[in-house]
């Protein structure tokens, strides 16, 4: 009987101390502005994906120029997106959720403010190590000089 109590004592112990074993890869809480021509992106989402394509991607919005999120260490591909409505503009495409797209149910026409260098063809890639910087800034550029 006191073999089994100890048998009982020594498995409890094992599976207390397993308890919170591994818990994943490490991560790093970071920050960072997004301007456009120098003014703050009122809106839109911020990604990080892994340039070696093994760690899943990462992502925020941006909410009056500001972005914050928690992302694994490494280097960083990051792709920046701002939609906003075209004045006036009407598709075929979207609609009134629920509701058919038609003559009488267009949907709004989103543009990408964000040139392609930044979004769909980024170039910006950064690297984020677990004591470095937590603070990146974004100061994106409209024209085509980068």
């Amino acid at each position: 009987m006191k073999s089994m109590i100890a048998f009982v004592g020594v498995l409890g112990f094992v599976w207390i101390s397993g308890c919170g074993g591994e818990q994943g890869p490490p991560v790093v809480k970071i920050s960072g502005t997004v301007t456009l021509d120098e003014t703050a992106v009122p809106s839109g989402q911020i990604v990080f994906r892994d340039v070696e394509g093994k760690d899943r991607d990462y992502a925020a919005p941006i909410q009056s120029g500001n972005y914050s999120l928690t992302t694994t260490p490494g280097r960083k591909k990051v792709v920046i997106s701002w939609l906003k409505e075209e004045v006036a503009g009407k598709g075929v495409v979207g609609g009134i959720p629920g509701d058919p797209v038609s003559a009488a149910n267009p949907a709004l026409v989103m543009k990408e403010m964000i040139p392609e260098t930044y979004n769909a063809d980024s170039q910006l890639v950064i690297e984020i190590t677990a004591g470095g910087s937590k603070v990146f800034p974004f100061e994106l550029k409209s024209s085509k000089k980068n």
